[in-house]
């Protein structure tokens, strides 16, 4: 007999046991079909795991709804709707059963009358049977709506569930800045919350403990209804966030792949539109973050400022030493030891420094050590080491006579030397003609070991003499023997006529080093000079230099540049892009950039002639060492079937 010491439960059968244990254990779904209800002949009837069937089954219809209980995982709820026009008898016991037609669960109920409509009332009654089982992964909570009735509860359930699966969640009223315990009210990012705000925590030092919650005024806080279940925490999940000091109207994404078991998955959240924290302005060195956004911007006054530790200072007088100097040595065939020069400062020049020890110079240095300055004294003078340099300003050759062959006029006239004088005092007629007189013989021999006039420079008409000029000593410092010197030769053929236009015929200076041929500079019969068989390029003719490129080695281009920093161009293919799951990787230039890559892009080149691909690339981000795309997915085609084409540009 019922009465207030009965018991009502549900339990699993042996055979639901037993399907339950084989569903975990291999992995295989298992699947409530049906329910049914009976009125056990009229008895009170306590559940038994042997049960293969009701004692008394009156009806048996399809559930309508299969769900998991909300605040424990490990109950399944299972309902089913008997319309108005269906009873005239008891419900004593419930039986649910598999997708094979097996009972698996058994249930009592408090009996009650299900009415028909003739009898002169009717309703529409809901059977539900809540059981526990060991693990709900292997159940499939799933059932056809097109055969069974639908509660009101059960419609606001799905619309919910549905609208808390979206990746666009309610916003929320502001979201943390740092780990935080998640009970009782608190004021995060400056705002003071109230009961049942919602909160995005995001930077708990337990990554888990992430996600979308409730304020309680009292106790712990909950998840919010629309992001407490795994399947409504997706990947790409956004949330705005409405107040905060730094996260007020921001988007934030969820960034974690799939999948997620929450409150297990560490979840990560970055901030997808937002202040950065920069005021409005413009500014000469940003930082731009991943997504393109600048979240820093300085306006330097200083080279060190824009990163740049060795450039020289304008509009300042610098103390610095740069030093210029060819990029390889000097010689035949780049060998030899090459020169440098040097701008040397000690300090700025004030008017009480009036020393050389001050003086701006260019300091000359070859073969390793240092030959002389270049040196403006503090009087404007210009000085080579300590020497005075003549030019056109303190020197007038008009007024001078020529230590080399002075020509006077009219009849100059000098004191007469002793008879015998051997010193470098100037000899008029007299002396000379009693030396010539005296000293015949000596002077006769002496002339005789003078250079014959045969070999000597015709003036006044065209040489075809080879001259070479060479100093008497080796080039270097101090008369060191640290080279065997070079010399300059003039070579000329022949006469250059209007019919010798061969390169054979042009006038040209030969230049030798260390006894070894270097090259001619020649002048071409077109006006062009030549360092070898090179023209040499001049301001006349720059910008045949800006209009060519030349091909170098690794697939890329080299374009020069007026100022002499040349760009590099080249372009070249990465791997193939995998399936959609595929994390695809960073692609190295051929060769890297000796500074930086200034501009990458990428197109999209299929394998396949005659198949659909479904993919395309864009440029994520790129330096000097390489690119990184990213390939993107339409669900219209085939994958694997793209690869990217990069074209890069840079110094």
């Amino acid at each position: 007999m019922i009465d207030q010491n009965s018991q009502f439960f549900a339990i699993l059968t042996e055979v639901g046991e037993a399907k339950q244990a084989n569903a975990t254990a291999l992995g295989q779904s298992w699947t409530f079909a049906q329910m049914g209800v009976g009125d056990a002949n009229g008895t009170d009837p306590i559940p038994n795991r042997t049960q293969t069937r009701l004692i008394n089954e009156w009806r048996r219809a399809a559930v309508n709804q299969v769900r998991t209980d909300p605040a424990n995982p490990n109950i399944i709820i299972t309902e089913q709707v008997i319309p108005a026009d269906v009873g005239g008898k008891w419900i004593r016991e419930i039986g649910l059963y598999d997708a094979a037609g097996d009972l698996v669960a058994v249930a009592n109920c408090a009996p009650s009358f299900k009415p028909l409509l003739v009898q002169g009332t009717g309703k529409t009654q809901i059977i539900r049977m809540n059981f526990i089982v060991a693990s709900t992964a292997s159940v499939v909570l799933k059932i056809d709506p097109a055969i069974v009735l639908a509660t009101r509860e059960y419609v606001d359930t799905q619309i919910v569930e549905a609208m808390a699966k979206m990746d666009f969640k309610h916003s929320v009223l502001v979201a943390t800045t740092a780990s935080i315990a998640l009970s009782g009210v608190q004021t995060i990012d400056g705002v003071l919350l109230p009961a049942d705000a919602r909160v995005l925590v995001k930077n708990q030092g337990d990554a888990k403990e992430n996600g979308l919650y409730v304020v309680s005024s009292t106790g712990v806080w909950k998840r919010t209804q629309d992001a407490d279940s795994s399947a409504e925490v997706t990947p790409g999940l956004f949330v705005s966030v409405e107040k905060g000091t730094a996260n007020g109207d921001s988007v934030w994404q969820l960034v974690t792949d799939a999948p997620i078991v929450l409150g297990t998955t560490a979840l990560a959240f970055e901030m997808a539109v937002g202040r950065t924290g920069v005021s409005a302005g413009s500014y000469a060195n940003v930082t731009v973050d991943k997504y393109g956004r600048v979240i820093a911007g300085t306006n330097p006054t200083t080279l060190a400022g824009h990163g740049i530790t060795d450039g020289l200072r304008v509009g300042a007088v610098s103390q610095q030493y740069p030093i210029l100097a060819a990029p390889a040595p000097g010689g035949v065939d780049n060998t030899g030891t090459g020169g440098a020069l040097q701008i040397r400062e000690a300090q700025e020049v004030g008017a009480a420094q009036t020393t050389l020890d001050y003086a701006p110079r260019i300091l000359f240095h070859w073969q390793g050590l240092k030959a002389r300055d270049l040196a403006m004294s503090n009087l404007g003078d210009l000085l080579w080491g300590s020497n005075l340099v003549y030019h056109g300003g303190n020197f007038s050759p008009a007024s001078k006579a020529n230590l080399a062959s002075p020509a006077f006029t009219g009849t100059p006239t000098a004191p007469t030397a002793t008879a015998g004088t051997n010193t470098t005092q100037l000899a008029n007629t007299a002396f000379v003609w009693s030396a010539v007189n005296a000293y015949a013989t000596t002077v006769t021999a002496s002339l005789n070991l003078k250079a014959d006039l045969a070999t000597s420079l015709r003036i006044g008409s065209v040489s075809r003499q080879r001259p070479i000029l060479s100093g008497p000593i080796p080039a270097g410092a101090d008369n060191g023997g640290d080279g065997a010197g070079g010399a300059a030769e003039i070579r000329e053929v022949q006469e250059v006529g209007n019919t010798q236009s061969d390169m054979k015929y042009a006038p040209s200076l030969l230049f030798n080093w260390s006894s070894k041929f270097a090259r001619y500079l020649k002048m071409s019969p077109v006006g062009d000079l030549v360092w070898g068989d090179k023209k040499v390029f001049t301001e006349g003719n720059i910008t045949d230099v800006l209009a060519t490129v030349a091909m170098q080695p690794n697939g890329r281009v080299l374009i020069p540049t007026k100022d002499g920093t040349p760009l590099y161009l080249q372009w070249y293919e990465g791997p193939l892009a995998g399936a959609e799951t595929v994390a695809y990787p960073a692609v190295s230039h051929p060769v890297p950039f000796p500074t930086e890559c200034l501009f990458a892009g990428v197109f999209t080149r299929s394998t396949s002639s005659n198949t659909l691909s479904d993919q395309m690339f864009q440029m994520e981000y790129w330096d000097r060492l390489g690119v990184k795309v990213f390939p993107q997915w339409f669900g219209t085609g085939n994958q694997s079937l793209v690869k990217p084409l990069i074209f890069a540009i840079g110094n």
